[in-house]
């Protein structure tokens, strides 16, 4: 790393440098003292991936044997990106963010039939996990052992600086093996202790702990401080992101920030955690290793003054402007719902979202308005997300949370709290910026460098970098029988199968084809727009801007596909376009109402109704989702809009 680099790298680390000062000059001569803790992790993993090429192919598989034969088939320092596409909504929408954003020559689809199988037994299965990690790091075949592997890359001054600690027969493994191969990190093995959105008693997170220490020292490695052998660890496996120390009330801990800290507390690993199925915990590792935001997108809902002046958005997208970003910035006095709503009517095109606002887990609060979980921005590109609101992390294995939402949207790097935090309990938004501007790891950016473990959970790689860029090669791909989806696409249309090429034609990120040949059928073959047709249509033509579309789109799903989460929200995000001037919409959301925000939906199309002077179908509204609503909170804001309405207050 550039000497001038290294300089800026310990001061904002530290947070010692101020935007707007100058950068200390660093003097000729002597040695410059050590970098902090995390500003030495940033510099190692800056040098080991400045090293690094990638293909610029993108591999799709199918299944778990064609996973492992494309991971063993990297190189220590040239490698490609691997997804897995299971058929569902979320991995194919996954595919194509991630798509979009890496810009690849070529995706092409890798299913080979004399893959080795996954074997079902735990040792074996264990052995051919660990087996595909030794081929992607090392000569195929030159070790037998995790200790031997160790020792050979220890031997070259290679070996990562983590530990991965996954499930072998869980969900999150494929993600966990990805990020093992390509930071050359140790993997470790521990049965699930729990969904995600549960809570871990103070024993299983010590049982944990104990596992990832007992990991070092049995391979001879040295963990006890940061900057040693040892300084992150990765729990991939099914895991509360919060650890219950008490009853009443209740009291919860980070996971993430219990675990990684000595017995006196003090920090000796940053830790970060994948969640999801077999393809998103893949989509998880590869955005982190292939991926470095180019744009980012800034919301400010506080006001000015202390203490929120420490997070001024604004100062923190000035940060980002000057580190080479196309940033959109949100602040005084374009802050409120309705200019967050208006931005999200279409995609966010950003690899980095910073938002600071007040609420709970299932609201956020802006100034002036309210949102909802499903407010949250539908992604054109996987984006890191630090999400300064209280128990925005509450329960994030649930969609009818802010943090729940975030993710299954496809964030791969985001920090919340899994419990009110107070405002000190994070750290400033322009800070954090500046540190992952410079080349912090996520985990250690978005964390105080010191203080007892706390409330924010960090969710993903924990050593997800903004820089340096992705460095590409142009080898060949060393995989035999890939079928190039470009290729592809021509006979799929040829042959009508017109669901089929819209899936190939969203996976290639190709949205504007996509939606082009989603508007002919629905214009000049309506009878072959069926419901396998929509079911690929919808999300191409939310990201290319097609929001009427997307509403007949919507008429054609399937009653299942109607309830799929992402469509319904792109539904909603789309018809705000024309929610007040147009009946036909306010009709169709009305019958649309998402469950996990019952109250919020139909409050929000109340309006609309008694904008189009139709006082009476807004009360049936409201007192129709009034009888069906599962929260108290709900009931007590229907309850109130009803009252409103009755007495005929503005």
């Amino acid at each position: 790393m550039h000497r001038h680099a290294v300089a800026t790298l310990a001061t904002i680390a530290c947070g010692g440098w101020a935007y707007g000062q100058d950068l200390p000059a660093l003097p000729i001569g002597p040695p410059a003292p050590p970098l902090p803790p995390a500003a030495e992790l940033g510099r190692r993993l800056f040098e080991t991936d400045a090293q690094v090429r990638a293909l610029s192919v993108v591999v799709i598989v199918t299944g778990p044997a064609a996973y492992l034969d494309a991971i063993a088939a990297w190189e220590r320092e040239l490698r490609f990106p691997v997804l897995w596409d299971d058929g569902s909504v979320q991995a194919r929408a996954d595919i194509a963010r991630f798509v979009h954003a890496f810009q690849p020559a070529r995706v092409v689809r890798y299913e080979p039939a004399d893959a080795i199988a996954l074997p079902d037994e735990s040792g074996a299965r264990i052995a051919r996990l660990e087996r595909a990690v030794f081929d992607a790091t090392l000569e195929p075949g030159s070790v037998t052992s995790t200790q031997q592997w160790v020792d050979a890359l220890r031997a070259d001054d290679a070996l990562g600086p983590g530990i991965i600690i996954t499930d072998p027969a869980g969900a999150q493994w494929p993600g966990g093996v990805a990020l093992a191969a390509g930071r050359r990190q140790i993997l470790a093995f521990a049965p699930s202790p729990g969904r995600l959105s549960a809570a871990l008693s103070p024993d299983q997170a010590s049982a944990l702990e104990r596992l990832a220490r007992e990991m070092a020292e049995g391979l001879e490695l040295t963990w006890s401080g940061m900057g040693d052998h040892v300084d992150a660890i990765t729990i991939a496996l099914d895991c509360p992101s919060k650890i219950r120390t008490r009853d009443d009330p209740p009291d919860f801990l980070a996971t993430t920030d219990v675990l990684g800290r000595t017995d006196t507390g003090v920090r000796w690993a940053y830790v970060g955690q994948l969640s999801g199925n077999e393809p998103r915990s893949t989509y998880l590792a590869m955005s982190s290793l292939f991926l470095r935001p180019k744009a980012a997108w800034v919301f400010d809902g506080y006001e000015p003054g202390e203490p929120w002046s420490a997070f001024d958005g604004t100062e923190a997208a000035n940060a980002l402007t000057d580190a080479g970003l196309v940033t959109t910035v949100f602040d005084e006095p374009r802050q409120g719902l309705e200019h967050w709503r208006a931005a999200c009517v279409r995609a966010i095109d950003a690899g980095l979202l910073a938002v600071n606002t007040m609420g709970n887990g299932d609201f956020f609060r802006l100034r002036p308005g309210e949102g909802a979980p499903g407010d949250m921005p539908i992604f054109a590109s996987p984006p890191m997300v630090y999400f300064v609101h209280s128990f925005s992390a509450t329960r994030p294995g649930n969609l009818d949370t802010v943090g729940g939402r975030l993710l299954d949207h496809g964030a791969y790097a985001y920090a919340g709290s899994v419990q009110e935090p107070t405002l000190a309990g994070f750290v400033p938004t322009p800070l954090v910026m500046r540190r992952l501007m410079v080349g912090l790891p996520f985990a250690a950016a978005v964390r105080s460098d010191d203080g007892p473990a706390w409330k924010i959970a960090t969710f993903g790689d924990p050593l997800a970098t903004a820089i340096p860029p992705v460095r590409f090669a142009e080898d060949p791909l060393p995989l035999q029988g890939v079928v190039d989806l470009g290729e592809e696409i021509k006979t799929l249309v040829g042959e009508r199968r017109f669901s089929e090429a819209l899936a190939c034609l969203s996976m290639l990120a190709r949205n504007d084809d996509a939606s082009r040949l989603a508007a002919a059928l629905l214009r000049d073959q309506p009878r072959s727009f069926d419901a396998k047709v929509a079911r690929e249509a919808l999300l191409p033509l939310f990201l290319s801007g097609k929001p009427d579309d997307v509403l007949a789109c919507f008429r054609r799903l399937s009653l299942r596909d109607q309830k799929e989460p992402v469509f319904l929200d792109a539904l909603w995000h789309a018809g705000r376009l024309r929610l007040y001037a147009d009946t036909t919409v306010t009709s169709m959301l009305s019958g649309h109402l998402r469950e996990d925000q019952l109250g919020p939906d139909a409050i929000e199309l109340a309006h609309a109704l008694a904008h189009q002077n139709q006082p009476q179908a807004a009360v049936g509204l409201l007192q129709s989702a009034r009888n069906k609503a599962r929260n108290e909170r709900d009931r007590r804001q229907l309850d109130r809009e009803i009252e409103r309405l009755l007495g005929g207050r503005p």
